[in-house]
C-alpha cells in the first residue's frame, strides 16, 4: 500500500496544475481536474471495479452528503464533461442516474453576490447551476484531503 507521502507526491502536479488554474483564472480547466481526481484515487484503490461504481463510492466517501448533488450526479457530470464535453446528462446504463438533465457552470466573476452554497437548483428545469470555484474547491480542498487523511504515513 502506498504511504501518504507518496501519494502526496504523485498528486503534486495536480496540486501544481490545480493551484495554477485557479490563479489564473481557467475555471474550465480546473473543472475537469476536479472531474478526473475521482477517477484517479478510486482506480489506485480499487483498479478491478467498474469505473462507475468506483466513482460513485469514493464521491459517496470523500465528498460532504447531499441530496442536491449526489455520488450520482456526480458521476454523471463527470461524464458528459470529461468524455463529450457537454453539460447534459446522459444517464446511460442501469445504474448511477442524475437527476438532473443538464448541469450548467458558473465562473467566480459571474456569481451571484448572495449565493451560499455551492449550486442552484432549477428543479423545474432539471438543471443545477454549480459555482466552478467552490466545486474545484470542495474537491482539491475537501475530498483530495480527505482521501488522504487515512492513508499510512511513511
Amino acid at each position: 500500500m502506498l504511504m501518504v507521502d507518496e501519494m502526496q507526491g504523485a498528486f503534486r502536479i495536480y496540486y501544481i496544475e490545480g493551484d495554477k488554474c485557479r490563479r489564473e483564472g481557467a475555471w474550465w480547466a480546473a473543472l475537469h481536474l476536479a472531474l478526473v481526481i475521482p477517477d484517479v484515487c478510486s482506480s489506485l484503490e480499487d483498479p478491478n471495479s467498474l469505473v462507475g461504481d468506483r466513482y460513485v463510492n469514493w464521491c459517496r466517501d470523500h465528498y460532504p452528503s447531499d441530496p442536491r448533488l449526489t455520488p450520482a450526479d456526480r458521476y454523471q457530470m463527470r461524464n458528459a464533461v470529461l468524455h463529450q464535453g457537454a453539460s447534459l446528462a446522459q444517464n446511460k446504463g442501469k445504474t448511477h442516474h442524475s437527476q438532473y438533465k443538464s448541469f450548467s457552470f458558473v465562473r467566480p466573476e459571474d456569481e451571484p453576490p448572495d449565493r451560499d452554497t455551492h449550486f442552484a437548483q432549477d428543479l423545474a428545469n432539471s438543471n443545477i447551476t454549480l459555482y466552478m470555484q467552490r466545486i474545484v474547491g470542495s474537491t482539491f480542498d475537501h475530498a483530495l484531503s480527505s482521501w488522504l487523511k487515512p492513508l499510512p504515513h511513511g
